[in-house]
């Protein structure tokens, strides 16, 4: 595509600072915005720095012979010979870069020629995948790398004159570019004899072989690496083949069909109904006469014989056993601070145990412990704060 580009010192070039005029201070910038739009028509229409009178009057209006003798004085602008009222702008690219006609044609052209299957077909099933100037075998998908594979033209293809398949061969992005730049092409990197038997990789299998070519792959080559096709079931869910799809579906309905006929099965067969055994010890207790017992759980001698005495729960434990048995799990759930939670477990507060022999019930002479609140007092010492003469 046609492109401008400026100097990053095209601001304070000579040329430019000569337009200036010393009687007239916007004199510079009216001859530098002339000049610049000139440059930019000539970049958009391709004409290769050259300014024709039309154009001129087109930017300049009522000021335009002013400005171009101004221009012309400068050294922005010189006289085109053979035509009369034509001009060409100065060509230096530390001031203004344009883009050459010659080479936009060229790009376009390799373009439309590298993306015709008339000619690349014929050219990869002659040249392989090996570069026709170095011999190292190009990756087609890598499109900035040096190994990147393209078709160089050879001779130059020139305006107006077909390409044909004698004329393009395979390359490298690295040969192709140097070749681009020098002066002798030909006798600095001269064209390879044709391969007696072209080498292809798998890419290249594939591509020929969806236009009617079948070739066989190559031999992987040391330091080479093959171009594999990527596997069917490597692509996303929704870029599967349909059969794909209707294959993974097909085990999934049997399954669901296999899921439904258990389901009805599990609902035909009769469900025992056993007694709950809460229900159960619900009634046992409602057939056992009350004992009664004192804080400690133990049976009043005086109301009746000793039933099976209900313990206290496992939390309320603290120690070992009077028995004996040595301190479990939930005896050692009190070796913390009541409350705090630091050692993971639920442990309630001292006032909400049940009585037991190490703890005995609190009596109103004596609260029980660590039964004040834990908030701090409102409005506290904080850190820093200094004491007042009542605290000292």
């Amino acid at each position: 595509m046609p492109w401008s580009k400026g100097g990053d010192t095209g601001a304070t070039h000579p040329a430019l600072l000569a337009a200036d005029d010393a009687r007239d201070e916007r004199a510079l910038n009216e001859v530098a915005g002339f000049v610049l739009r000139a440059y930019l028509q000539s970049a958009g229409h391709m004409t290769d720095y050259v300014l024709d009178e039309g154009t001129a009057r087109l930017l300049g209006r009522s000021r335009t012979d002013w400005l171009v003798r101004r221009a012309t004085r400068a050294g922005l602008l010189e006289r085109v010979p053979g035509r009369s009222r034509c001009w060409k702008l100065l060509e230096d690219p530390e001031f203004v870069h344009l883009r050459l006609r010659a080479d936009v044609e060229r790009e376009r052209r390799r373009k439309r020629d590298n993306a015709n299957e008339a000619l690349t077909v014929q050219v990869r099933l002659r040249d392989g995948d090996e570069c026709r100037y170095c011999g190292s075998v190009v990756n087609w998908r890598d499109r900035k790398g040096g190994r990147g594979g393209t078709y160089d033209h050879n001779p130059p293809v020139q305006p107006g004159q077909a390409t044909t398949v004698g004329g393009l061969f395979v390359s490298c992005q690295r040969c192709n570019g140097t070749r681009g730049a020098l002066a002798d092409p030909d006798g600095l990197l001269p064209l390879r004899p044709q391969p007696m038997e072209p080498y292809f990789t798998a890419l290249s299998v594939a591509y020929l072989g969806e236009r009617g070519h079948v070739v066989r792959p190559g031999a992987p080559r040391p330091g080479e690496q093959q171009e594999q096709q990527p596997a069917p079931s490597a692509r996303p869910r929704t870029q599967r083949a349909p059969e794909q799809q209707e294959q993974q579906a097909a085990p999934s309905a049997t399954g669901a069909a296999g899921g439904e006929a258990g389901a009805a099965a599990s609902a035909q067969r009769p469900t025992p109904h056993p007694a709950s055994p809460g229900a159960a010890g619900a009634a046992g207790s409602a057939q056992r006469p009350p004992v009664a017992r004192d804080h400690h759980g133990d049976a009043d001698p005086a109301t009746g014989p000793p039933g099976p005495a209900q313990g206290p729960p496992a939390w309320a434990v603290d120690g070992p056993d009077p028995g004996g048995r040595p301190a479990g799990p939930a005896d050692l759930r009190h070796s913390a601070r009541d409350g705090s939670g630091r050692d993971g477990l639920e442990v309630p507060p001292p006032s909400r145990r049940l009585p037991s022999p190490t703890h005995p019930a609190p009596t109103s002479a004596q609260p029980p412990p660590d039964s004040r609140p834990r908030a701090r007092r409102r409005g506290g010492r904080g850190r820093g704060s200094k004491r007042t003469s009542e605290e000292t």
